[in-house]
């Protein structure tokens, strides 16, 4: 099997393994911005407050997922580019036997203590009860989760991004229907909404266990693979460990922002909820980033090409911070009439379109400096320096926290916006002396 990541020109690498990425995180957070769009025209700004109060929670839930695959990753993505395939299949094999295991537990959890974590967040009691039935009906729907991401990190792994595309698209459009067939039909409310992630997700899963295997089983090993690996498992939780750490920060940095907006009422929940799904998409191509250049380094990494990672470093710090400036265009005039699409155009929700086109606006004028900090996670993640890694985001969302915390006094809901601006700031600099200092080459996982 021919393999471009290690192969092609990094930049041609990197445009045509990062192109299909964008465009399947694109799918996957329209559906997400479908799902507040269509709750809070046809249900209210409560239940769309609902929703962004339990994203929060799941976001803390899903950060073991999403951490989970980016240690997966990185381990299959260095020993597919080493040629090592028996114990590339070892690994793929350890990885779904745990995330099936680990998604059971958190299952239990969070079916029993949902409804303390919103009232430990502060969710007022208009809100509450709409927030526990999306959690509990998300929670049944865990399986499909961890798998989602199992299969996509597989794929994405190999150097195929165009696959786990197809699977985000038809996720997409099925909840999409779904949701409108739940929501507008039968007027099931927020329950509705994640019924209809639930069935989609399972859907995707089952349509690419099979396309998975049939990928693996055309890679020629000289070893056969195991079940499971204890010392895979253990090199895959070096970085799973850093990255679940890293995306739970995210989550509980998150969470606490939360409790600032939350302070401000439904109405301010309710824009910010939704300038949040509306930032979930335009941040993507940045995000998505940091991703292929993961990728592309932990490849190169496992082939020991490491002259090739500084030119795919720089040429994704070209793309990104030509992406974050078009972006910020784009938001800075539409950034209102988006936000507009999630309530009724009326006076009573007038607040809610001040508060989400403001965070925006601000917000997207820094997302330049966010790719570049995402480009930074993302060499450090794929050589393995988890320590160079991890430090990016602690940095980042402390300040991002502290910063909201202490300037919400003075500037109000804009103090989310100017928050970010400043954590990503802090961020990127972190990134930067560690990505100089090249203590990241003699990271290697195989």
């Amino acid at each position: 099997m021919s393999n471009k990541l290690i192969e092609e020109s990094p930049s041609k690498a990197l445009i045509a393994f990062s192109l299909p990425l964008i465009l399947g995180n694109v799918f996957q957070q329209l559906y997400n911005m479908m799902d507040s769009i269509i709750v809070g025209n046809y249900v209210g700004p409560d239940a769309l407050a609902a929703v962004g109060a339990s994203s929060t929670l799941t976001m803390l839930f899903v950060a073991l997922a999403t951490g989970g695959s980016i240690g997966a990753s990185i381990v299959i993505s260095q020993l597919f580019g080493a040629g090592q395939y028996g114990r590339m299949k070892t690994a793929v094999n350890t990885a779904v036997v745990s995330f099936l295991a680990l998604s059971l537990l958190l299952t239990a959890i969070g079916l029993m203590f949902h409804r303390q974590l919103l009232v430990l967040l502060g969710t007022p009691e208009t809100v509450i009860g709409d927030a526990a039935l999306y959690l509990r009906i998300y929670f049944y729907g865990f399986v499909f989760l961890f798998m989602f991401n199992a299969f996509n990190a597989v794929f994405n792994a190999l150097g195929d991004s165009k696959k786990p595309l197809v699977f985000l698209f038809i996720c997409s459009v099925m909840n999409i229907g779904l949701n409108m067939l739940f929501v507008i039909k039968y007027n099931m409310g927020v329950g509705g909404v994640a019924w209809a992630t639930f069935i989609s997700q399972g859907v995707s899963v089952l349509l690419s266990l099979p396309v998975l295997v049939h990928k693996l089983n055309g890679l020629v090993a000289q070893e056969k693979p195991s079940l499971f690996d204890g010392g895979l498992l253990l090199k895959i939780c070096r970085v799973a460990g850093p990255s679940t750490l890293q995306q739970s920060v995210v989550s509980i940095g998150l969470i606490c922002l939360q409790s600032v907006v939350n302070s401000f009422g439904p109405s301010a929940m309710a824009g910010y909820t939704a300038a949040g799904r509306i930032d979930s998409i335009t941040i993507l191509p940045m995000a998505t980033m940091g991703n292929a250049i993961s990728t592309f380094t932990a490849q190169n990494m496992g082939a020991k090409r490491y002259d090739r990672i500084p030119k795919g470093y720089v040429a994704a710090i070209k793309m990104v911070i030509i992406i974050g400036i078009a972006v910020a265009a784009l938001l800075y005039v539409f950034g209102g009439t988006l936000v507009g699409l999630f309530v009724a155009d009326n006076l009573e929700n007038a607040e809610v379109i001040a508060v989400g086109s403001q965070y925006l606006r601000i917000t997207s004028a820094f997302y330049f400096i966010f790719g570049m900090m995402c480009t930074h996670t993302g060499v450090l993640r794929g050589a393995g320096d988890m320590s160079g890694f991890l430090a990016i985001t602690v940095f980042n969302f402390s300040f991002r926290v502290i910063m909201a915390f202490t300037l919400v006094r003075a500037l109000g809901m804009s103090a989310m916006a100017w928050s970010n601006a400043i954590g990503w700031t802090i961020g990127l600099a972190t990134g930067f002396f560690r990505f100089r200092s090249g203590k990241w080459k003699s990271k290697s996982l195989v």
